[in-house]
């Protein structure tokens, strides 16, 4: 899946990691592992059918619950993000966020309970040119706004967009000021409960 010598090397140094013991098994081929992941998740397949040239479906899940612990994938998520905007791929003029509702009638991780039913909210944002450049998971009753700055305290500064368009769920004066102290400015529409004098 990696052709190329040169994109594994951007992600080696997240994704190896050093033996510890000089005693035991040897480690995985982080390289092989992280191939492993990508073809679950492209094919959707069960662990339990994954093909045998791949390491050990067991070893494959331990590496992902080391990775997701060490908050891995975030940090190479990242490092490709600044490998893009040299080449003019990203664009941080502006971006884009939104957080839609999805349902989790089954419970698990990170669901609150709405008038909609229970579930969580995944907000992603986006820059110019709708490449994702950062996202989070919460309750379904979280507010846009608290989520907006969570999202962005997962992004490294230098990929923040200049300017962030939401909808009215983001019209929030707390939020403004919160975002020009980092240097973005806050656009989206008046809620119809704002008040005149409030309003700008």
């Amino acid at each position: 899946m990696f052709n190329s010598d040169e994109r594994w090397a951007v992600l080696k140094p997240v994704l190896e990691v050093p033996k510890t013991s000089r005693h035991g098994r040897p480690r995985a081929d982080a390289r092989a592992v992280f191939e492993a992941i990508l073809f679950i998740l492209h094919t959707g397949i069960q662990w339990k059918y994954l093909p045998r040239t791949f390491p050990p479906k067991s070893t494959v899940h331990d590496y992902l619950t080391l990775w997701s612990r060490s908050e891995a994938f975030r940090k190479l998520f990242a490092r490709v993000i600044r490998q893009l905007i040299p080449n003019g791929r990203i664009d941080l003029d502006e971006g884009f966020v939104d957080a839609p509702f999805a349902a989790a009638k089954g419970g698990g991780i990170d669901v609150g309970l709405t008038r909609k039913d229970k579930g969580n909210k995944l907000q992603v944002l986006v820059d110019a040119q709708w490449f994702p450049l950062g996202l989070s998971m919460a309750l379904a009753s979280t507010g846009e706004t608290a989520m907006v700055q969570q999202t962005l305290a997962l992004m490294e500064p230098q990929v923040q967009p200049d300017k962030l368009m939401g909808d009215k769920g983001y019209d929030c004066d707390a939020l403004d000021d919160a975002l020009s102290e980092l240097g973005i400015e806050m656009i989206a529409p008046h809620r119809s409960n704002r008040r005149p004098d409030t309003a700008t």
